[in-house]
């Protein structure tokens, strides 16, 4: 996220497709997914790991993003969008 706000100008969109969970909106199966993306993440990256929607809030924040919310896709995890003022 600490490129992000120098590749985006105002008014523009972050997305991110990766949300491991918040709260217990995940179905077991899902969660199982997320459990193995995560273990994927870990051994085949130098620092890969998964992020929960609060985590990445505040990254969004910080980077000076606003307004992050999540878009529900036909995926596993919904997207993570936020806009730059």
């Amino acid at each position: 996220m600490a490129d992000v706000p120098h590749a985006a100008t105002s008014g523009g969109i972050a997305e991110s497709s990766s949300d491991p969970g918040s709260g217990n909106r995940f179905s077991t199966a899902s969660a199982r997914l997320i459990a193995i993306a995560a273990s994927v993440m870990l051994v085949n990256t130098e620092a890969g790991d998964t992020f929960s929607f609060k985590e990445m809030s505040g990254w969004l924040h910080e980077a000076g993003f606003r307004n992050p919310r999540q878009m529900e896709v036909s995926a596993v995890s919904p997207l993570v969008l936020a806009t730059k003022p």
